[in-house]
């Protein structure tokens, strides 16, 4: 998987996710109590003494976690795990690491992942109940499809117990989903489709590879593509936001997620999909532009598709926010704190109103222009100058998308649309 987490140094300034909900404007009446909030894993696994750990520093009260699959729960040994974040928190070379511990490394992010969603979610949603799904990996499929046809199985399971929101961190190039085997990316859609007409609302990282989609060494290779299944149109795709924070430390406003870790570059994923078309809503607040030279296009009658992503959020690596992981606090960064961030308001927002099929299309609506902090500032480009990259612009843009939420508005806009359509919005319970 491309979408692999991002590692600070200890001596940083993180953020407290309390912080991002007081930004954000979460709305206080609700903390998702009476709602389900699934989340999608893929390798690696977590230990639970983690998320009490940061439940009990953070002053909140630790939400009910279900693991479904959880046999494929598989973190890395708890010892060699905590030697490696020691590692990193005094300043060890992630590449050094990476030679030296080759049989444990891969486990490690994929086991900070994990940690990471489940303790964004418990600190942004502590009252609602949380399903862990693992995605066990399908080995007859083949290589670059084995995840989708993994997460088929997961999502319709989930629809056996459909919950409020979906969190899903991982992802993979369009162009390696579609090569791999039309056929299993069609299946995965429909099980998407399925859920999000019943009212579940599906927040994908859009990655954190930029305008490219892939790194840059690879770009003459693949050419410049988008991540799926953020690039489905029956998901919000999320991408990334970075503080801008003036000399008194206040933040004043946002740019878009742009920054280097290590050598390596790293931005908000947008673009445009290769693959598939846009719904009559997206494709007239998100217009499909002229040709753009190294793009990607495969299977598709017209020369470009569905605008990624719709919205963003904190993704900041220099201001990581702090986890807890192998008992050490620890910073994370990218579109993976994105997407649980948004799946953690909408999840609460549900609990207030009930929930609406097709969430992702109502964002577009103009009477919901005023729940979103617009980021025109920023580009996505990783490459340095070398290939096309995508510019925030007022309004929607290949970077953030239609911005970061103002919870408190958006859950307005919301009432007032369902209140237009004759619908109550005290139950928690409704699909409209």
């Amino acid at each position: 998987m491309n979408n692999k987490p991002t590692v600070f140094a200890a001596n940083q300034k993180l953020t407290a996710l309390s912080e991002l909900e007081a930004f954000y404007h979460f709305p206080k009446n609700s903390r998702g109590a009476g709602q389900r909030l699934a989340i999608v894993e893929y390798g690696g696994g977590f230990y639970m003494s983690d998320i009490v750990t940061y439940c009990k520093q953070s002053g909140i009260s630790v939400p009910k976690i279900n693991v479904h699959n959880s046999a494929a729960n598989k973190p890395l040994d708890l010892t060699r795990l905590g030697h490696l974040v020691d590692a990193i928190n005094q300043g060890a070379d992630v590449n050094t690491l990476r030679q030296k511990h080759a049989a444990d490394y891969d486990q490690m992010l994929a086991t900070i992942e994990v940690t990471a969603d489940i303790i964004v979610c418990a600190a942004l949603a502590n009252d609602a109940e949380i399903d862990v799904y693992f995605a066990e990996r399908d080995k007859s499929a083949a290589r670059h499809n084995q995840t989708v046809t993994a997460f088929s199985g997961v999502f319709k399971q989930i629809l056996n117990q459909p919950p409020a929101a979906v969190s899903l961190s991982w992802s993979q190039p369009e162009y390696d989903v579609y090569s791999a085997g039309v056929k299993d990316l069609k299946v995965l859609d429909s099980a998407l489709s399925m859920l999000s007409q019943k009212g579940v609302a599906i927040s994908c990282a859009s990655g954190d590879l930029g305008a490219a989609g892939v790194p840059v060494n690879e770009v003459s290779r693949n050419k410049r593509n988008v991540h799926y299944p953020a690039s489905s149109t029956h998901v919000i795709a999320v991408g990334g936001s970075a503080p801008v924070i003036d000399s008194s430390g206040k933040w004043v406003g946002e740019t878009v997620f742009n920054d280097i870790y290590h050598g390596y570059p790293f931005a908000s994923g947008g673009g445009y999909s290769g693959c598939i078309t846009p719904d009559p809503v997206r494709k007239k607040a998100a217009p499909i532009p002229p040709a753009i030279d190294d793009l990607w296009v495969g299977g598709m009658g017209s020369s470009y598709g569905r605008g990624v992503p719709d919205v963003a959020a904190f993704a900041d690596q220099t201001r990581g926010v702090k986890i807890v992981v192998a008992g050490r606090d620890f910073g994370m960064g990218g579109t993976s704190v994105a997407a649980p961030l948004w799946a953690s308001l909408i999840t609460r927002i549900f609990a207030i109103t009930g929930s609406v099929a097709d969430f992702g299309q109502l964002l577009y609506k103009p009477a919901f222009r005023s729940a979103f902090n617009d980021v025109a500032n920023g580009d996505n480009d990783t490459s340095g100058g070398k290939y096309k990259c995508y510019v925030a612009t007022k309004g929607w843009d290949p970077c953030t998308g239609l911005g970061t939420p103002n919870g408190e508005k958006l859950l307005a806009s919301l009432q007032a649309e369902l209140t237009a359509r004759g619908v109550k919005t005290t139950s928690g319970e409704t699909v409209v």
